[in-house]
């Protein structure tokens, strides 16, 4: 699997690890250790995201507008970047957006949106 973002991409390698190249002011390149056990990544504009086997999250990145907060339980089925926000499906079907999602707006109908 391949992802990318505004200047900084990741890629999925074949063992579930990550390679991520491209401009890194932010960490945004920077994958976490141990590196493994990833089954999907994302991209936000300066945030990356690896989503695990066991389904958790691991964030890394900027973070100034809550993106790369990870809500308890850390257990997600999809996680997917935007620009300067991050959203997760959870297993009841609820959407769990970041803390100021979208720069403060949340756009979501009520009834999509699990707690945070």
């Amino acid at each position: 699997a391949i992802a990318a973002s505004y200047d900084h991409t990741l890629g999925l390698l074949n063992d579930g690890s990550i390679v991520a190249w491209g401009r890194n002011d932010t960490g945004q390149t920077e994958v976490p250790f141990p590196n493994r056990g990833f089954t999907a990544i994302t991209a936000g504009w300066y945030h990356s995201l690896g989503h695990k086997t066991d389904g958790s999250v691991v964030v890394w990145g900027a973070n100034d507008y809550g993106q790369a907060d990870v809500p308890p339980p850390n257990n997600f089925l999809a996680v997917s970047a935007g620009g300067w926000h991050s959203l997760g499906l959870r297993n009841d079907g609820s959407v769990v957006p970041g803390d100021r999602i979208c720069l403060g707006k949340r756009i979501f109908p009520s009834r999509m949106l699990g707690s945070w």
